[in-house]
């Protein structure tokens, strides 16, 4: 699989899409940190067995969209200290909700 800006290999498999066991590879000098749909498929057997070159910070999702294969950038996990941010967020809107209810 070829990623170059907006020009993607791509296949298209009306039928059995059978990949198990099969290798991967990623030419992905330039990749975007975009979804990039790299196959759509009928039905689908197994995924691959080896993916070369798989871009930092993505994961393979193999039923996108239902019946395709695509590229997709990972969500960051929010670590304790971001998870205590927004917990503090939270606590402060209720506080102004519940100062406001007061009020009236």
């Amino acid at each position: 699989i070829d990623i170059a800006g907006s020009t993607i290999d791509q296949i298209s498999v009306t039928g059995l899409l059978n990949i198990a066991g099969s290798t991967l590879h990623f030419d992905t000098a330039s990749w975007d940190g975009q979804t990039h749909v790299l196959a759509t498929y009928g039905s689908i057997n197994g995924v691959f067995g080896t993916v070369e070159g798989l871009p930092s910070g993505s994961y393979l999702d193999y039923a996108f969209g239902g019946n395709q294969i695509a590229l997709v950038a990972a969500v960051p996990e929010i670590g304790v200290a971001g998870l205590g941010g927004v917990l503090a967020m939270v606590g402060g809107a209720l506080g102004l909700l519940e100062r406001r209810r007061k009020r009236a």
